[in-house]
């Protein structure tokens, strides 16, 4: 801990010009250096500094007060938020109610930042990657639920193959390790079923996916792409 002594007049102007520094605190600072002085009591003098008169005490200078006092700059793209600093993508963000926010699909259209057919992109890639989540989302089938994402087809493989060499038949048991980690037995015929069920499922969705995408391509407003949905 450190007991520094600085010009009270200097200091009401940002300005930290240091009288003394001690390692004990120094109770008649006044008498000894001048009524001019205020203390500061810490581990090491901030860089900038305001003065408070309420308490005739300093203080760390907020981000505000340094650009007020021209002390540092803000770029074109940076804001103060809570104090901090934040710098921004101007293209694509905005501050709205002093929150950093991203623009709406519409302003960027309308600020020529990004082009009808680059938003169908976008827009087609965002039901890709709902398409793939659907396909692989967990199937409920014989009173439980099954995993079958695309790691879970060797397992259905195996069991496949096996019926297709004769080692079994669609009567042999197997136990299977469910969604919810549990394990349970299940027939050969009850396991290929399960991925049956996610073959005509993914058939489905392909299907409901490619007259998405005609739909998305007739588009001619961002209103019209905002609306598909899967």
């Amino acid at each position: 801990m450190h007991y520094i002594y600085l010009d009270k007049e200097k200091a009401k102007e940002g300005i930290a010009l240091v009288v003394a520094v001690l390692e004990e605190q120094n109770k008649n600072y006044k008498k000894d250096y001048g009524e001019n002085i205020v203390e500061f009591i810490g581990e090491d003098l901030p860089h900038y500094i305001t003065y408070v008169e309420e308490t005739d005490s300093v203080r760390e200078a907020t981000e505000e007060e340094k650009v007020a006092r021209q002390q540092i700059a803000l770029e074109d793209n940076q804001v103060i938020i809570d104090n901090i600093i934040y710098t921004y993508d101007k293209q694509y963000q905005k501050v709205i109610d002093n929150k950093i926010v991203d623009k709406t699909i519409k302003e960027l259209i309308e600020e020529g930042i990004l082009t009808l057919e680059e938003l169908k992109k976008v827009k087609r890639e965002e039901l890709k990657t709902i398409r793939t989540a659907k396909i692989q989302a967990d199937i409920e089938m014989h009173g439980e639920v099954f995993q079958v994402r695309d790691s879970d087809k060797e397992n259905f493989d195996d069991i496949k193959l096996m019926l297709d060499t004769g080692e079994i038949d669609y009567s042999y048991v197997k136990n299977w390790i469910l969604a919810d980690n549990s394990v349970k037995p299940f027939t050969a015929q009850q396991i290929i079923d399960v991925w049956k069920e996610r073959t005509k499922r993914k058939d489905k969705i392909f299907l409901e996916f490619g007259q998405l995408s005609m739909q998305l391509e007739a588009c001619q407003t961002v209103e019209e792409i905002e609306t598909i949905k899967y």
